[in-house]
């Protein structure tokens, strides 16, 4: 703890109210992926109680993302134009929180697909809120302040999968997804509690500027080559990393047969390497720039990928995930801050959210594809599609401009 917060005096000034803005924040994108990560450990026994096949599994999980595609369709350009970043984060959890609840009532693939795409609806309207609020906050160490926004979704990815793993081993489905939605609503008096708008921060953009300034911004940002193929490279990393996160569990279920807490303690290990990787990723890209970070690590997820359904034991499986958590997790922060790097002040927040829907357009077709894989030909035949789009995302990089933040 003292490391983070001798990085927060260092990008935030001193005194403890500098950080919490960075904290809290932090908390609240770990609750958004609390309930994912959940929801990932939840899925095999949900459709094994519901005799759910892997296509229909998937489908439930593609819904998710086309919901998540939704939220951002309007949220990024809203955060822009009304402001109120603390407003949107307290919904998100919100929405978030009532989505777990409803997940553990439910007990047809109709309710549950309601719920599910709840979740998803709450993933996306946090993030283009969260990141304008932390690159305003935070503008010398944006790479640093935003890997640490990561850091504190990495801590709810590795925390939810071993609590809930526990939780199936005492309680069903339905009544750990009920345990698992308190951190949500704790989260949310959090936001709502600790967290300020900074002074002229809550204007909106068209306080200064006119509607049809800002929409000269976006139409410049769309035609921006530079990051429309970092949107592409984003949409294939993010469908590699939900895919091994979606079916992992399943292989581990159906095919080894592992117990629920060791399937927890796997996706544990591997949001772990995550966190591991995420700060010290996001520190090096404000140093020599984004590019050199994400070809490491896209790159090395890419063989560690290939080589899931070939690990020898459990043990070796664990490790092994463990590795692709650090390789694949640490260009999540870089490519937030790559997004912030290409996009102007004026639209940051509905580049963000443009970055979120190209990300969520190209995962939600991963999970039902990857089901009609699973079903077909079997659940090791998918962790070799996986592969093939990481190393799609690598050839990409190697074409983006190197960029660093402003000083």
């Amino acid at each position: 703890m003292s490391a983070i917060g001798e990085t927060l005096r260092r990008i935030g000034g001193p005194g403890r109210r500098e950080h919490t803005p960075a904290i809290v924040v932090g908390l609240g994108h770990g609750a958004t992926h609390w309930i994912n990560a959940t929801l990932y450990i939840l899925l095999p026994f949900i459709g094994r109680d519901l005799g759910l096949s892997y296509t229909e599994i998937g489908s439930l999980v593609s819904l998710m993302f086309i919901a998540a595609f939704c939220a951002n369709v309007t949220s990024g350009p809203l955060v822009d134009l009304i402001g109120r970043r603390i407003v949107f984060q307290a919904a998100a959890l919100l929405i978030g929180g009532i989505a777990l609840v409803g997940i553990g009532f439910a007990k047809s693939i109709v309710l549950l697909a309601v719920f599910v795409a709840g979740i998803g609806f709450s993933i996306s309207l946090w993030h283009p809120a969260a990141f304008t609020f932390l690159a305003r906050r935070y503008p010398a160490g944006r790479g640093l302040a935003l890997s640490l926004h990561n850091l504190g979704a990495s801590l709810g990815d590795a925390a939810a999968p071993i609590v809930a793993g526990t939780l199936l081993t005492i309680f069903t489905w339905g009544e750990t997804a009920l345990i698992s939605s308190i951190p949500m609503f704790a989260t949310l008096v959090m936001v709502l509690t600790m967290l300020r708008e900074p002074a002229g921060e809550a204007e909106p953009v068209q306080s200064g500027k006119k509607g049809a300034d800002y929409l000269k911004g976006m139409a410049l940002l769309v035609r921006n080559s530079a990051i429309l193929k970092l949107f592409l490279m984003s949409g294939l990393r993010s469908a590699t990393q939900n895919g091994v996160l979606v079916f992992l569990p399943l292989y581990m279920v159906g095919v080894l047969s592992e117990s629920p807490a060791t399937v927890g303690a796997t996706i544990m290990t591997l949001q772990i390497g995550g966190m591991i990787a995420g700060p010290p990723a996001g520190l090096w890209s404000d140093r020599i720039g984004r590019r050199p970070v994400a070809l490491a690590g896209l790159g090395a997820a890419t063989i560690l990928i290939a080589g899931v359904t070939w690990a020898p034991s459990t043990a070796v499986l664990i490790a092994l995930a463990g590795l692709i958590g650090f390789a694949i997790f640490a260009v999540r922060p870089v490519v937030h801050s790559w997004t912030i790097d290409l996009s102007a002040k004026e639209t940051s927040g509905s580049a963000v959210s443009m970055l979120f829907m190209a990300q969520v357009a190209m995962t939600a077709t991963v999970p039902v594809i990857g089901g009609m894989v699973a079903d077909r030909w079997g659940l090791a035949a998918v962790f070799h599609i996986f592969a093939v789009t990481c190393l799609l995302a690598t050839l990409i990089v190697v074409f983006m401009p190197n960029t660093r933040p402003e000083a």
